[in-house]
């Protein structure tokens, strides 16, 4: 096609094919501009519009334009959000006359300190200055649950119901949550509270039904607040403004985290702000939970103690069963995947893992590989690395707060000796280091801006470096580090960490918990810890650094490995709703269709590039229904381009090839996730055929029909599979409810 001569153009190379990617002609851009430019909600309000009403029908280009629209808009959102972001932070502690961008004093709001407005993205600091959060890392977690309960609104699909585009930006201990500004007025309250859950509104019949619709799909319960019924938690607002409904302040979404007996001594307080369930164990519950139980507000609900009793019951029902079923299973996939065994019956996220390992390890063979490296244990080390622990966890509805009583449960459920236990023990211990340590170094930070008040660069780098030195160097500094000082934070981040009494007394060397076995010799787990690290505090070091991490198992051995003249970048962390990767992977499931026939490699690439970006939105969002169905689609395609390539004849897929069963895991997720999504159903059904598994795929078409009666390709292929399965006059009947111009060739009437 020809390239618009406004193009940004982009050379990608994957797999060692090197293309130029044209994703964003400037052509798209003509009317935007100006204000409109920066009209975030607006522009995002119709797109998500757009989205929200394509069904089977829309034509393919159609689809392709209106998410590149919303990637762009995306991208130029979080691209804002990070440049201003890091102004903000970098200068909070200076006058306000001497801001760069001055805080907004009117902009409302009691929790997380000053508050921001610039080209109409909001701007609110993650900090515990009233004291609500018993310390800055819980009012950082609240951000975060915002985070969370916006995608999960925005991800209901609900018609003329809107939330604002947000991303939370980490940058030198501190978290700041940006989200566009929404058209709200004075008076536009009809849901909700404003002042504490004194006065609440349920003022709208059609916005309570977009609630309760909402409700269902996220199980929440409805409870009565101030004499009000509601079925989101009290200090969510839902406003209208000229019949277009916005929710906003969504951070108690999900219900609280109860305490059971055996907790209340150490239980803190307020933890129902920052200690909330998981989605994915919310869905999983029998019955509706409440996201405002156990708190003031609803005790003069006359169902408050059933309705904190179902919440609580769901904090046993962790404790007591999904932790210790998901320990065995964790080792169990752990060990294939080192192994290499059994792979067929490996889940998605062990393949993918798996997938990754290979990859990472035929780069280290390729590369120079003498410089005293140990070529096993780099491979191992890249594995473990890059095993999804955190998707693992959340898709199994775990708190990464858990990994302690995950650990104690390994521990007290498989034998030491089980192939797959020392590793996923110490891939457990590397997480929890890691996470201590990013808050230890966070908490630094502030401090250090506290104390310098000017947006300076190379203290914070010196600062870096130094506790980096502290934590891997051979030293008496590390030495004491280890034995005395991060298990105080250790016990206090994870109550029940599962640690042996005699690992918490000062003698013992917590660095020997890293230290594993692997096939071919054993790791002391430090280049493990550092990969982990990097990655969630996001610097990054020179190549000639970074390669002796990753290769060198001595680098570690010297007093003080690195020199802050090493480092490269402390950058920023930016958590966002994953539109971005979600829309780039849609562009090229879609236009790699375009090559399938004449360039089936580059299919191939495109539909690889795909799969990246739609796992990297699994990543922070493992039940997105639609991503799961993509994944799948994805995956089907990659295969039977495999499969044509072998015999250009092939009619079916042999699900016994661990990659075909990988498609039907994420089809089924994805059912799973929305059990009455017509398209999910459909694709479903129509992998399974593929598979030669009719007698499966028939109540799938059924059930997808049964959502959209409408849905042509459904109609059709269900119509062929009655054909081939001998009910013909039902095939008829069937076919006949397809629009003439719709049926296949062999079907239409002259």
């Amino acid at each position: 096609r020809e390239r618009d001569p406004g193009s940004v153009i982009r050379t990608e190379t994957f797999g060692g094919y090197s293309e130029t990617v044209d994703l964003a002609p400037m052509s798209s851009y003509r009317g935007v501009g100006g204000a409109e430019a920066c009209d975030w909600s607006g522009r995002f309000n119709r797109l998500t519009h757009s989205i929200k009403t394509i069904d089977s029908n829309v034509p393919f280009q159609k689809r392709i334009e209106i998410n590149e629209d919303l990637m762009r808009l995306a991208s130029d959102f979080l691209l804002s959000a990070e440049l201003y972001g890091r102004t903000i932070i970098s200068e909070v502690f200076l006058p306000d006359d001497q801001k760069t961008i001055r805080p907004a004093n009117d902009a409302g709001g009691v929790a997380g300190g000053e508050k921001y407005i610039v080209r109409d993205i909001y701007f609110k600091f993650g900090l515990d200055c009233k004291g609500l959060y018993c310390g800055d890392e819980n009012a950082a977690k609240a951000a975060g649950h915002e985070l969370k309960g916006t995608m999960a609104y925005h991800n209901c699909f609900l018609k003329n119901f809107h939330v604002p585009l947000m991303a939370v930006l980490d940058y030198r201990g501190f978290r700041l949550t940006a989200m566009s500004r929404l058209p709200l007025r004075k008076g536009s309250l009809i849901y909700g509270s404003e002042d504490a859950g004194r006065t609440v509104h349920n003022d709208s019949p059609p916005f309570e039904d977009l609630m309760r619709r909402a409700a269902k799909k996220l199980n929440l319960a409805e409870h009565v607040v101030a004499h009000q019924p509601i079925v989101a938690a009290f200090d969510v607002e839902g406003h209208e403004v000229a019949g277009q409904y916005y929710l906003l302040d969504l951070a108690r979404t999900f219900p609280p985290e109860l305490p059971l007996k055996e907790d209340r001594t150490t239980w803190p307080r307020n933890a129902f702000l920052y200690r909330l369930l998981r989605p994915e164990l919310v869905r999983r519950s029998p019955v509706p939970l409440s996201s405002d139980a156990s708190t003031i507000q609803q005790k003069t609900d006359p169902n408050n103690k059933a309705l904190n009793r179902d919440v609580r019951t769901m904090k046993y029902l962790l404790r007591t069963q999904v932790i210790p079923a998901f320990a065995k299973k964790l080792v169990n996939d752990i060990a294939r995947v080192i192994e290499g065994a059994e792979r067929e019956r490996a889940n998605s996220l062990a393949l993918q893992s798996l997938s990754k390992f290979r990859s990472a390890s035929s780069i280290f063979r390729n590369s120079q590989g003498g410089e005293g490296g140990d070529p096993g244990a780099s491979a191992n080390s890249i594995f473990l690395s890059n095993f999804p622990i955190k998707q693992y966890l959340h898709a199994e509805g775990i708190n990464l707060r858990h990994i302690g009583e995950l650990v104690a449960a390994v521990r007290a459920q498989v034998p030491a000796e089980t192939p797959g236990c020392p590793q996923t023990i110490a891939l457990l211990h590397i997480e929890m280091f890691a996470r201590t340590l990013r808050q230890l170094i966070n908490a630094a930070f502030r401090d250090h801006m506290r104390r310098l008040a000017v947006p300076l660069e190379e203290p914070y780098r010196m600062l870096l470096v130094h506790y980096l030195n502290k934590v891997f160097g051979s030293s008496a500094l590390a030495d004491q580090f280890w034995h005395v000082d991060i298990k105080m934070e250790l016990v206090k981040k994870y109550t029940k960490s599962g640690f042996p009494p005699e690992v918490l007394h000062e003698n013992f060397d917590l660095r020997r918990l890293m230290s594993h076995e692997y096939p071919g010799g054993r790791t002391t787990g430090h280049r493990l810890l550092f990969a982990r690290l990097k990655k969630l505090i996001g610097f990054s070091f020179d190549s000639i650094t970074e390669r002796a991490t990753a290769l060198r198992e001595t680098f570690f051995s010297q007093a003080a490995p690195f020199d802050d003249i090493d480092l490269r970048t402390i950058g920023a962390r930016v958590k966002h709703m994953g539109i971005v990767n979600h829309a780039r992977g849609y562009i090229y499931k879609m236009r790699s269709s375009q090559y399938k026939e004449f360039e089936p490699s580059k299919a191939m690439i495109m539909l690889s590039k795909a799969l990246q970006n739609f796992e990297e939105v699994l990543e922070s969002d493992p039940t997105n229904f639609v991503t799961l169905r993509n994944c799948g689609q994805v995956r089907q395609q990659l295969e039977c381009i495999k499969a044509e390539q072998r015999n250009p004849n092939y009619k079916y897929l042999n699900p016994a090839i661990p990659s075909v069963s990988v498609a039907g895991e994420y089809y089924k997720r994805a059912v799973e996730a929305s059990p009455k999504d017509t398209h999910s159903l459909y694709q479903y059904a129509q992998f399974l055929v593929k598979c030669k598994q009719d007698d499966m795929g028939e109540p799938l078409f059924i059930r997808s029909l049964e959502a959209d009666p409408c849905h042509i390709a459904a109609l059709v292929d269900f119509g062929l599979l009655l054909e081939r399965k001998g009910y013909c006059v039902l095939a008829q009947y069937v076919l006949e409810c397809v629009p003439e111009e719709k049926l296949p060739d062999i079907y239409r009437i002259a």
